[in-house]
């Protein structure tokens, strides 16, 4: 997972390290779309 998606938590009263506790912080709903949109554009076909 790339480091920009945890520094929304950064001086946050609750800390998100891996994608578990991501998930915990935010919630499943919000987790999954913010993972989603990584996911798809973090390694595509164009780049292989």
């Amino acid at each position: 997972i790339t480091p920009s998606l945890f520094e929304q938590f950064v001086g946050a009263p609750h800390e998100a390290v891996d994608e578990y506790t991501f998930t915990q912080v935010l919630g499943s709903n919000e987790a999954k779309r913010q993972l989603h949109k990584h996911w798809s554009t973090w390694v595509t076909e164009k780049d292989i």
